[in-house]
């Protein structure tokens, strides 16, 4: 008992949290990536092979978001603020989840993976994924803010262009009569964004930490 309690309370217990931002960082990078796989499929058993691999990605998904929370729940010290903690793994959680679901649309709404909106918003999800990556494996050299900053500069550029091509596509949309592929592309569209909306949150929380 006083072992175990000693351990959660030296430095290197710390180093848990940051290891699991970690595996995050390298997990919604791959849902990413993932999904540049279902623009290129050409069949839908491709698309069904695919749509397997990233629902595997979601499960694991929910079981580091679980494993962030039980950590924390046991954690006497924490190398962050434990709000923030909670909020960063929420909304990273919030990015796996819009990936999974943008991804599965783009799977049931056949032809949509071939717009330029959703080309377009994909690979900026996936370029954000990939800062937020670098962010999240410098969090244990936080006082090291140049790479942390460059990233956070990247992220909010990729989510303004994101909302400019966003709100363009709708716009477009509404000028038209609305038949069913409009409205599953504004669908898709809108979730896509929120993925990216998604690492802005993340990084507005990595922001709060530094200035702590």
């Amino acid at each position: 008992m006083l072992n175990t309690l000693i351990k959660k309370l030296t430095p290197s217990y710390k180093k848990t949290f940051y290891t699991e931002f970690q595996q995050f960082g390298s997990h919604l990078f791959e849902m990413a990536a993932l999904q540049q796989d279902f623009l290129k499929a050409k069949s839908k058993e491709e698309t069904s092979i695919l749509m397997d691999r990233m629902t595997n990605f979601e499960k694991r998904s929910d079981i580091l978001n679980r494993t962030l929370v039980s950590e924390l729940s046991r954690s006497f010290i924490t190398p962050f603020d434990r709000s923030d903690i909670y909020a960063l793994g929420r909304a990273i959680h919030k990015i796996t989840s819009n990936i999974f679901q943008s991804s599965a649309k783009i799977s049931a709404y056949s032809g949509l993976q071939h717009d330029a909106e959703v080309t377009r918003l994909s690979s900026i999800m996936l370029d954000c994924c990939n800062h937020l990556k670098t962010i999240l494996y410098s969090l244990n050299q936080i006082v090291e803010t140049k790479t942390i900053t460059d990233s956070f500069f990247r992220i909010n550029r990729l989510k303004k262009e994101a909302e400019y091509i966003y709100n363009l596509a709708v716009s477009q949309l509404l000028e038209k009569e609305i038949p069913a592929n409009s409205m599953k592309l504004g669908d898709l569209l809108a979730t896509q964004e929120a993925a990216i909306n998604g690492c802005k949150e993340a990084v507005l929380v990595v922001e709060n930490i530094t200035i702590r």
